[in-house]
């Protein structure tokens, strides 16, 4: 409760508190109301209210008393406590208080004709209450912090998308797996993707050539050097071969073959002689028979095919298919993007080429003594088991490597080329992924959803509190609001409620005349649609403001601990409404702690005061040239007459709180009004007290006024005293000097002329 104004210091037209205390100790009760017209700071006084509910201290430093050169300072007494406003902040905050005025209306309900979407918010917020509100506060703090948490979010996701260039979203592109072999799968892929581009290439090209060389057999070879001819003696064979030598001719073995056929019955075809008994004639004929010819062919047949097997002809092919496998090796890895094995080399060349030089060397001895036994040397049966590995070594690495190079043919015949470039950009994301500033900003974005969520999650939960609570609040505000609007006897309900919580939550409803509910805008803002700014009057208007602000109240659970302050309420409304507000707060007065009514309204004043003052104790007063004071109800509802009447007589009691000048152009209206009660017929409303003296002077006898020539003098002073103070007898009469003995003296002698 607040129990004292002590200290009002440069607020608005305050720029020091005036007190008359005599009438008025600066305490409050219950009950108040504070009169005042217009401009003498009503408006200020429920400012200082609002900024002390809410704390707001910007409402009164942009409300500091212009000129004034001092700081700002307010000073109340709440119990034994001093709460002050003083370093453009209070000391301490009274948040059970809800004020009504104007600036409730602007922010809460419409500016002129217009109803937008934060006065719906403010409203939501207004008429829940404080549970409602604590709700709304918390479902507002969870956005904050998801607009901030998002902020974050964005601010990782963009480090993110720098480097995926929004290839991937980012979910995706975080949850991307840390691959170990990544570099090889892309080298790869790369690889695959480049052969697509020279596939048709590469499916014809060349596999690895068949490696195709006949060894000779070492079993052979072996019986081959061995082998001899049993008809023909070694000496025969000898004796030949140096008679053949001694003749020194290519031609003299055919020679020799030749003349044995001359031969007949042992007599040389030369000489005649008997040759019978000759011993190189024998030797010739066991030389030159049929089957050792035969025998000599045959062996130089054997020792040719072996031969050929390994001619230079067979190697070299040899040589060029090794050659050209390695080839094909080298260029099948660089497609496949795999080693391909090669276990063949030029060196079992080298061996085939040593080999065949050395069989060679025995085949020759062997046909130049063909009767002899030659032995096979241990060196060439290893040899030539060593190159018959290597040989089949090299035909199965050909075999397997023409199975590989089938199967990639095949692979990139069938290959979709979208689908692996597809899989080669995951992978270069994938390896960004990893790169240490991504990592973190991914880690980052991971524990900022994560919080999010959470968020999201409790604000589901909220909201679901709040809609639960404003299903229950709304089932009967609008049976509240309503209740009230036709005690007011307004034409029009509230009807079809709701929260609308896009862009947070507004209090959502329409209003219904006749039956026939409308919104409150129109959405195309067409004139010709009923609506709030052409179906309601001002007053309609000021009424369903003030319905909102006691429904709410009404509904509140710590009604009887709230503090009211109302600023002049009854803006545009009829005499019943007026009546009607005055009923109401004193229905309200009867459920709240403590309430401040400031009204610029007699008849309002007169009739809260008499529906109020009996039942609660009430302060009344006045702030009139900006001083505070008791407002004394009589004296406010008397006519103007009385009311003149009695500014002179406080003025000579010494009681007054007029000022000088009100005080002296106070003196001729009240001997005007004072002299047409009198003299209603004559003295005219039309007429000024001037006229009404030239009326006396020039009376007869037969005049009613007649009789007040005797006193004409003091009359004609007293008006000669008053006129000079008034605008319409003197135009320069706020710039006149008032002395107070003399005015005393004048004002005196008009409530004797009226005595």
């Amino acid at each position: 409760m607040i129990d004292k104004l002590l200290t009002l210091k440069n607020i608005g037209i305050f720029n020091d508190l005036q007190v008359d205390s005599s009438s008025w100790d600066r305490g409050f009760k219950r009950n108040n109301l504070i009169f005042a017209a217009n401009g003498q700071g009503k408006t200020t006084l429920s400012i200082i209210f609002e900024s002390l509910a809410k704390g707001n201290g910007e409402l009164l430093i942009g409300r500091k008393t212009l000129g004034s050169v001092g700081t700002q300072k307010i000073e109340f007494l709440s119990g034994t406590k001093k709460i002050k406003f003083e370093n453009d902040a209070w000391t301490e905050l009274i948040p059970d208080m809800e004020i009504f005025n104007a600036r409730f209306i602007t922010e809460n309900l419409y500016i002129g004709d217009t109803i937008n979407p934060e006065h719906k918010r403010n409203l939501h917020q207004f008429v829940l209450g404080e549970d409602g509100v604590n709700l709304i506060n918390q479902i507002n703090g969870l956005d904050e912090q998801i607009k901030q948490v998002q902020g974050e979010l964005k601010a990782a996701e963009k480090v993110i998308q720098s480097h995926t260039a929004k290839k991937i979203v980012t979910e995706a592109f975080i949850a991307l797996p840390n691959l170990d072999n990544i570099d090889e799968q892309i080298s790869q892929l790369e690889s695959t993707l480049k052969n697509l581009e020279q596939s048709e290439d590469i499916i014809k090209h060349s596999e690895f050539t068949s490696i195709e060389i006949k060894l000779p057999d070492i079993n052979e070879i072996k019986i081959l050097l061995t082998k001899g001819y049993s008809e023909i003696s070694k000496e025969a064979e000898q004796l030949v071969n140096e008679h053949i030598k001694n003749l020194n001719s290519k031609a003299a073995g055919n020679w020799i073959n030749q003349g044995l056929t001359l031969i007949q019955k042992d007599k040389c075809p030369f000489c005649g002689c008997d040759v019978s008994e000759s011993e190189i004639i024998q030797a010739y004929k066991q030389y030159f028979s049929q089957k050792y010819e035969e025998y000599k062919k045959g062996l130089s047949s054997q020792i040719d095919k072996i031969g050929q097997e390994l001619s230079e002809a067979n190697i070299f092919r040899l040589r060029k298919a090794i050659t050209d496998n390695i080839r094909e090796a080298q260029y099948w890895s660089e497609k496949t993007g795999d080693t391909v094995p090669v276990s063949f080399n030029e060196e079992v060349v080298a061996v085939l080429e040593s080999l065949a030089e050395i069989l060679k060397s025995l085949f020759i001895a062997k046909k130049s003594d063909i009767l002899s036994t030659i032995s096979l040397p241990d060196e060439i049966t290893s040899i030539l088991d060593q190159v018959t590995a290597q040989v089949a070594a090299c035909q199965q690495n050909v075999k397997e490597n023409n199975q590989k190079v089938k199967v990639f043919k095949q692979r990139i015949s069938s290959a979709n080329k979208r689908e692996l470039q597809e899989n080669l950009d995951k992978l270069y994301l994938t390896k960004k992924r990893y790169i240490p500033e991504i990592d973190t900003a991914c880690q980052e974005y991971t524990t900022n959803s994560q919080t999010k969520q959470g968020l999201d999650d409790q604000k589901v939960i909220a909201k679901g509190k709040l809609d639960q609570y404003t299903e229950a609040f709304r089932s009967t505000f609008a049976v509240e609001i309503n209740t009230i609007l036709e005690k007011f006897g307004a034409g029009f309900i509230i009807c079809d409620i709701d929260t609308d919580y896009r862009s947070g939550p507004k209090f959502e409803f329409k209003l219904s005349i006749n039956g026939q509910p409308f919104c409150l805008c129109d959405t195309k803002n067409r004139d010709t649609v009923p609506q709030f700014k052409n179906t309601l009057s001002e007053g309609d208007k000021s009424t369903l403001a003030f319905a909102f602000f006691v429904a709410k109240l009404n509904k509140s659970s710590d009604i009887d601990k709230k503090i009211v302050v109302i600023d002049d309420p009854i803006s545009s409304l009829d005499f019943y409404r007026v009546s009607m507000t005055a009923s109401i707060l004193s229905e309200l007065l009867g459920k709240v702690k403590q309430m401040f009514v400031l009204t610029h309204d007699l008849k309002f004043t007169k009739k809260y005061f008499d529906r109020t003052h009996k039942t609660h104790d009430i302060v009344m007063l006045e702030i009139k040239n900006k001083k505070f004071s008791k407002f004394d109800i009589d004296k406010s509802q008397l006519s103007d007459y009385f009311i003149n009447y009695f500014i002179l007589d406080d003025y000579i009691l010494g009681i007054s709180n007029e000022s000088e000048i009100s005080v002296v152009r106070a003196i001729r209206p009240l001997l005007e009004a004072h002299y047409r009660m009198h003299y209603p017929k004559h003295f005219k409303c039309d007429k000024w007290l001037g006229n009404f003296i030239d009326m006396v002077r020039t009376s007869t006898c037969e005049h009613p006024y007649f009789g007040l020539k005797d006193k004409l003098p003091e009359i004609e002073a007293v008006n000669d005293y008053s006129k000079q103070y008034h605008h319409d007898t003197n135009p320069l009469a706020n710039n006149l000097e008032i002395n107070a003995t003399e005015l005393k003296s004048f004002a005196t002698a008009a409530l004797n002329l009226c005595s």
